[in-house]
Parts: C-alpha cells; structure tokens; sequence
C-alpha cells in the first residue's frame, strides 16, 4: 500500500467542510508516534472502539523519500492506521517507524508536550468498566470518573506507548453527529504546556487559533485527582482550530516536578497535530521567519501525493505540528 494513499485517506473525510478565509483552514488527525502499530490498532479499535479506516489486515511499511524529508528521518520505513471518531472533525493516527533510531518515551500527564485524546461519550462507567476488564491501565487516582466542572464527569486511562486517553462524560450531552450506537459523540485535544502564554502565543500568532487565556492557577482536587498529580496546582486554556469547532485544551501545571523532553518525529510517545492550510508556500515562509521551529530538512514542504503535500514544525513543548495542502493533481 502507497503511503500516499494512506495519508490521503487521513485527511479526506476531515476536509468536506468549505474552507473559510484565513492560513490554517481546518483539522487533520491528532497523530501518536508509536512502538507497534498492531498494538496500537487493537487499543483503539477493540479497546476503544474507533473505527479503522481502508484495510483491516496487515499494514505493510513504506519507504517515500518525502516522507523521510518532511519528517527529518533519513532512511526510515513507517506504516499508519487511521481511526474515526464519531462525531469529530479530528480524528487518530498511529505511526510507526523503522529502519531508524528510536528513543520511546512516557512523559507524565503534567510533563509539557504531554499529548491527551479527549473522548466525549455518553456512559463513562459503561466504557470504563469495559477498559477495566481489558486490563487497560487507568491514571486517576481512585480508578473510577470525578467531577470536574458540575455535574461533568471524567477520567483518564493509558494506551500501549503511554498516551493519555481522556473519557468525558459532559452533562448535559452536547448535540452530535454520532449514531445512536456509539458511546463516543466527540473529541477534543489537548497538550501539558511548559508556559501558558508562550504557547498560546505560538498557536495564535503562527495558526490563527482563537485563544482563551485561563484564569489564575487552582488546586481543584478533583482535577488534580483525575491526572494523578495530587497535590499540584494547574491552569486550563483553550482554543479553536480555525476553520473547525475542535477545541484545544492548553494545561500548565506547578508545584509539582516536570521534565520537558527533546525528541524526534519517530520517537514512540511523541504526539503531533495536524493542521489543513490554505497556502502552503506562505505558511512556510511564515514558519522559516518563526525561529528555530522548523523539522522539514531544507526548510521545504514536501509532495507525497499528487495532491498532497506536508511540512512538519515542533512547538515550544515538543509537540509536532503537521501542515497539510490539498490541491488539484497537475
């Protein structure tokens, strides 16, 4: 399998919505940099319940030399599997690399470029009783949802590499696009920041995102019981991604040990964002302008299909951020 096909197939049930005006013009996936792919498929499609999408059996690796530029990985295979999640405009990607040197890492949930899938659902209880029973590792303290916001229930389990999987059960139930079936109606992402005004910052002057500064720190013990960071003190941001209804969450945490890792694109628990642009070649001078942000080698976005090119930046965390540009075959 072509891994520009694969790619395509990423992005192409995201990109239905009419673009509005603006540089960054909607959303891809919320992409996990991963140890085993096959691991990863049975964690969020039978653990979860996501949906994979194109072929269900083995996924073969490919070696494009665009990908290997786009991603500064001289040398290296990866192969993907891409996830619906109903509902959502952002959807999962777990990717795999070989033929390189890799260094996995785990950060903690107050660790900056911490990467957290939040999963709206309507029964909690119901999916976690089910992770439960798989033996999925559960984060917050106690095991079981807390409140967070009223009556707003959550907690947060650990998939194979160490990614925070966030489940939300909001009340009241928002409005979806999700079947009746389905327990997930939604998603949003969210990233552990180093400093919160440095990173809202970055997403708005560079991305466009409409940012809410959060207010003062709090020591909510719910909270901080639902990250296992008792003790701690945080404050949560957000923003939307232009062109989307996602929301980003933005947390910073104190009072509390934090180490902020240094990776590369293929390091299993890294976590990375992609972004739909409308002008790829003025968001990559934007980005060259930026400082020292760029990952692409040469500074250069890069074609991996026809229609598909990608250019990939690092944010002030060590979160990933993959630009995408659809455009008509030549």
């Amino acid at each position: 399998m072509k891994f520009g096909a694969i790619a395509l197939c990423a992005v192409t049930p995201i990109f239905a919505q009419p673009a509005p005006s603006g540089d960054v013009v909607g959303v891809g996936n919320f992409t996990h940099l991963v140890a085993d792919l096959d691991r990863s498929i049975e964690f969020y499609r039978d653990r979860i319940g996501l949906e994979l999408l194109g072929p269900q059996g083995k996924r073969p690796f490919a070696s494009v030399p665009a990908i290997q530029k786009a991603t500064n990985a001289a040398g290296a295979q990866v192969r993907l599997a891409l996830f619906k999640i109903p509902g959502s405009e952002i959807g999962v990607e777990a990717a795999e690399f070989k033929d390189i040197e890799r260094h996995p890492i785990q950060p903690r949930f107050q660790d900056p470029g911490s990467g957290n899938l939040i999963l709206l659902v309507r029964d909690v209880d119901a999916m976690l009783a089910a992770l439960k029973k798989a033996d999925v590792p559960v984060v917050t303290t106690g095991g079981a949802p807390v409140p967070i916001r009223g009556n707003t229930r959550a907690v947060i389990v650990k998939d194979p590499d160490g990614y925070f999987v966030e489940l939300m059960q909001l009340d009241p139930l928002p409005d979806t696009t999700a079947p009746a079936s389905s327990n997930i109606i939604g998603a949003r992402f969210g990233m552990t920041v180093e400093n919160t005004e440095t990173a809202l910052k970055f997403y708005r002057d560079l991305f466009g995102f409409d940012t809410v500064p959060g207010p003062a720190f709090s020591e909510n013990k719910n909270i901080m019981s639902l990250a296992g960071t008792t003790g701690a003190k945080y404050r949560r941001s957000t923003a939307t991604i232009p062109g989307t209804s996602v929301l980003v969450e933005f947390i910073e945490f104190k009072d509390i040990d934090r180490k902020t890792y240094h990776t590369g694109v293929q390091d299993p628990g890294t976590a990375s964002l992609q972004l739909r642009v409308r002008d790829m070649d003025a968001m990559v001078q934007r980005m060259k302008a930026a400082g020292d942000i760029v990952v692409s080698v040469g500074a250069e976005a890069q074609s991996v299909a026809p229609t598909l090119s990608i250019f990939f930046v690092r944010d002030p965390n060590n979160i990933t951020v993959e630009l995408l540009h659809t455009h008509k075959a030549p």
